[in-house]
């Protein structure tokens, strides 16, 4: 239910309510007034005819007695009936052409009072009012005094409140709606704003085209808006900031790595070209230090050459391949290092695996890779075990060792670049996997329990074109 809905059945409510009220109330008080009014007219033609009725009763005179009667009921429209009865109750004049009514007589007993009673009859409510006559000695009158003219006229008072009420209840809508309208419609614009504003669109401002609380409300709105735009490109700034720091921070790191690397052999290369320099040697020494020169020369070279391979990305070659193949073929790679440790391998392939469009020398590198990895984090009589699934966004490869796993403190340093635990690692084996499986648009996973195993889930799109 709408908040302008919810206005309008509210007003309508409180005007229903209200115009209940005024034609209960007006009803009543109006209907009251015309019956006092009635019967006080009653009463005035009652006792005036009692006492013009004396003479004829006196004398007997039953014609001119009835001619009384008869003549008031003709003179007075609200004058229903007219009869006289004698001390001892019987009728002496009655109005009624058909017949005096069964019962009429005893309907309203006067004994020495005047008095009335209302009479619901055949031809609507009659109030019958009874004067005595001489006291009563002479007997009673009573002249039934018709309320049907009362009671359409409170009728109709009733229809035209109902009709005011109706053009109240009409026109107040109409009035009710163009003052919601006012109210509702920045409403509905500030919410429509809010929306654009949760979308990221921190520009979007509302009309403020009062001065009253919706135009405040307003006005309040668009300058929420202008500071939550300061304050998202202050975090901008501030992010942009925290990823140059992060970014120098890693180069930092990078550098560290690579001077720490190309040092050590750097220091031998040193003190052997020093040695050869400074103690005359025989040819069997001479060729001993220049082997460990040249030993250390190729270590250099072999860390300038990973480097170049994380660092340069060279397009991929993508053909459709099975993984589960060329499983087979990083395990051929790594079976003699296997045999050496007596690693039992467990392997799962789900059968009737799809191809999928990779680049295969990559791919194998990355599987050669973490194979060996696993292979070396054991201690012997291990268990490798390599599973493969699929579904409609990945292809995953399960790498799982029996090894002493990863601490959580390793956990999350393990990709970057000269990052080892190894004593004659380097620490870029991992850092290239990832960025080989990054370019395949993929991911690494890493769970890892210590003195249990780890796991390398490798996951590759299954719809890579």
């Amino acid at each position: 239910m709408t908040l302008r809905t919810k206005f309008i059945l509210a007003f309508v409510a409180i005007i229903l309510i209200l115009g209940a009220a005024v034609v209960v109330f007006v009803t009543l008080s109006y209907s009251q007034q015309l019956t006092n009014q009635l019967q006080e007219k009653g009463f005035s033609i009652t006792r005036d005819l009692s006492v013009r009725s004396v003479d004829a009763i006196l004398i007997d005179d039953v014609v001119s007695l009835y001619r009384l009667v008869n003549d008031v009921v003709k003179v007075e429209p609200d004058v229903y009936y007219a009869f006289i009865l004698n001390p001892q109750g019987k009728v002496m004049v009655h109005t009624f052409e058909g017949g005096f009514p069964k019962g009429l007589s005893t309907a309203n007993p006067l004994n020495s009072n005047q008095g009335t009673q209302l009479l619901d009859t055949e031809e609507g409510f009659i109030r019958d009012i009874a004067v005595p006559i001489m006291d009563g000695s002479l007997g009673i009158l009573h002249v039934g005094v018709s309320e049907t003219r009362i009671r359409k006229a409170v009728a109709a008072s009733i229809q035209r409140l109902i009709a005011i009420i109706g053009l109240v209840l009409v026109g107040g809508i109409a009035v009710v709606h163009l003052l919601i309208n006012k109210i509702v419609k920045p409403v509905s614009e500030m919410t429509k704003a809010a929306e654009l504003i949760g979308e990221g669109d921190l520009n979007t401002k509302v009309s403020v085209g009062s001065k009253d609380e919706v135009g405040k409300l307003a006005y309040t709105f668009n300058l929420m808006a202008t500071k939550l735009k300061k304050a998202k490109e202050d975090l901008e700034n501030v992010q942009e900031q925290l990823i140059q720091t992060r970014k120098l921070a890693a180069i930092g790191h990078f550098a560290s790595g690579v001077v720490h690397e190309i040092n050590n052999p750097l220091d031998g290369i040193i003190n052997c070209i020093h040695t050869l320099r400074s103690k005359p040697l025989t040819k069997k020494q001479a060729r001993k230090y220049l082997g460990l020169v040249a030993e250390g020369l190729f270590r250099i070279e072999t860390i300038t050459k990973k480097l170049l391979g994380l660092s340069r990305e060279r397009p991929l070659s993508l053909v459709p391949t099975n993984i589960n193949e060329l499983i087979e073929k990083a395990l051929f790679f790594v079976d003699y290092r296997m045999a050496q440790k007596r690693i039992s391998l467990r392997c799962k392939f789900t059968s009737n695996l799809p191809l999928i469009d990779v680049d295969a020398g990559s791919v194998l590198q990355v599987l050669v890779n973490l194979c060996l990895n696993a292979i070396e984090s054991m201690l012997d009589d291990g268990v490798l075990s390599i599973t493969t699934t699929t579904d409609t966004t990945w292809l995953k490869i399960l790498i799982a060792d029996t090894g002493m796993g990863i601490s959580k403190d390793n956990l999350n340093k393990i990709f970057l670049p000269f990052f080892t635990t190894k004593e004659e690692g380097i620490g870029l084996g991992l850092s290239i996997c990832l960025n080989i499986v990054e370019q395949h648009m993929g991911e690494i996973e890493v769970k890892s329990i210590l003195n249990k195993g780890t796991v390398f889930i490798v996951k590759l799109p299954s719809n890579l074109k």
